[in-house]
């Protein structure tokens, strides 16, 4: 059995060896404790673009939300845009194209919402929400019928030099996962 100090008598630990060992840890932590402080600073910068996109929503400001999002990549997340914003030729609120949450067929009215973590994977960063939703279910022309539901939801962001971007914004259980960038944006 080796014991702690036969170690010490095997690595002959010489007041020069013990200093360089000292510097060692010292540098370790202290670039640990720098790295944790970064990481936090970053964790703050995605709460905040979170904080601004909520925000338009709870204002009805569906537009300025969708905005946040990083232009479209391809055709089809260029549809859905189009669609959310109201630019396809849907004939929909009476002949005048009006941005879908507008609407009120299947979007919904944020309450509030809670960042439960933040992570990161390279330069991409995940933070996961939790909202507080509404969504009027009654007929056009009656009274409201009101549904509240709690949702789980992802936000992807980009981090381009300090400038944060949602890449993507998502149901942390998608019911579809051909186009994730706007499916955050579907009711329930």
């Amino acid at each position: 059995m080796i014991t702690i100090p036969m170690i010490w008598q095997r690595i002959r630990l010489t007041p020069k060896k013990l200093l360089v060992l000292v510097l060692f840890v010292l540098v370790s932590l202290a670039v640990v404790c720098c790295w944790q402080a970064k990481s936090h600073k970053e964790a703050l910068e995605v709460e905040k673009v979170i904080a601004t996109f909520e925000g338009h929503k709870y204002q009805k400001d569906f537009v300025g939300a969708i905005r946040m999002l990083t232009l479209p990549q391809n055709q089809e997340e260029k549809g859905w845009l189009d669609h959310l914003l109201g630019n396809d030729p849907v004939d929909t609120n009476n002949g005048n194209l009006s941005p879908r949450f507008l609407n009120k067929t299947n979007y919904h009215l944020l309450v509030g919402y809670d960042i439960e973590k933040v992570t990161k994977k390279g330069n991409l960063f995940y933070a996961h929400i939790k909202e507080l939703r509404i969504l009027n279910v009654a007929d056009e022309g009656t009274s409201p019928e009101y549904e509240t539901k709690t949702q789980d939801l992802t936000f992807e962001l980009l981090n381009n030099g300090g400038n944060y971007e949602i890449s993507r914004y998502y149901h942390t259980n998608p019911t579809s996962i051909a186009n994730l960038k706007y499916e955050g944006f579907v009711a329930f």
